[in-house]
């Protein structure tokens, strides 16, 4: 696994809408720090659950903050393919739930530090959410910010051509 706190961060990602691309750097980032306390971890260096449970947390909780951004988007400009688009979303945090769950039935037998079996769980779900992510912005989050784009150019085209002024 790659890890480094910048280098799962790719520019290709960018979508060019300025708010869905700092969500997205903010998600390679928790991805990077899960990535960097199991890199610790299996270098043998003490890492408690609790450090790893946070950021696994975060990785639901801002997938829900930014879910809710880009679907809104999608409303906005009356995205074609917005449910479908929805239902990745709602299978990912499927995914991350049943990752939760595994986590935690590892938490009932080791309660301080984080063990082999502890790390290697954390480390697949920062593998799933890396490769999800990866793969849903350059494949998903690409089409869409490109009908977005598209809907933009002929907006204010239409308004340049009947005079309608921008609020």
């Amino acid at each position: 696994m790659e890890s480094g706190k910048d280098s799962l961060w790719k520019a290709k990602y960018l979508l060019d809408i300025d708010d869905i691309d700092k969500q997205h750097q903010q998600y390679f980032s928790i991805c990077s720090k899960i990535a960097s306390l199991c890199d610790l971890a299996r270098a043998g260096k003490k890492i408690t659950i609790g450090q790893l449970l946070i950021s696994i947390f975060e990785l639901r909780s801002y997938a829900f903050k930014h879910f809710i951004t880009e679907e809104a988007l999608l409303a906005k400009y009356n995205y074609p393919k917005a449910f479908a688009h929805i239902e990745l979303h709602d299978l990912y945090l499927e995914k991350i739930r049943s990752y939760t769950k595994q986590i935690k039935a590892h938490h009932k037998k080791t309660k301080v530090s984080a063990d082999h079996d502890f790390v290697r769980e954390a480390e697949k779900i920062s593998k799933f959410a890396i490769g999800w992510w990866s793969k849903h912005i350059l494949e998903d989050d690409k089409e869409y910010a490109e009908f977005i784009e598209k809907v933009g150019r002929e907006q204010a085209r239409d308004e340049r051509h009947f005079g309608v002024k921008e609020e």
